[in-house]
């Protein structure tokens, strides 16, 4: 772990000021999978906390911000081929703050 307890500034603000690891907890999640059938969205069709959604023939990734173990029970109902599920890097992380959602 790099360190503890991260403060974020702009623009000569205090924008956040938390321990890393909820800075990282807090943020949307990236899903990646494959399916053995064809149209990967019935898989996540009307689930909460679903964006950025791309598919690619039995391919499909998105970001998830809510509840994983609900989505991953939800996606387990279906013939899944790979399922990974990674956190945001933190460049990412930080780089919201600057831009979009918290500018």
């Amino acid at each position: 772990e790099l360190c503890d307890q991260v403060a974020i500034v702009r623009r000569g603000k205090l924008v956040a000021n938390k321990p890393l690891r909820e800075i990282v907890s807090s943020a949307p999640k990236h899903v990646r999978f494959t399916t053995l059938v064809d149209n990967p969205a019935e898989f996540i069709k009307g689930m909460p906390g679903v964006s950025q959604l791309k598919i690619d023939g039995q391919h499909a990734s998105f970001t998830f911000k809510g509840n994983i173990d609900k989505l991953t029970k939800t996606m387990a109902r279906k013939p899944l081929e790979n399922l990974t599920i990674t956190d945001t890097d933190l460049e990412e992380i930080f780089r919201k703050y600057y831009e979009g959602e918290h500018a």
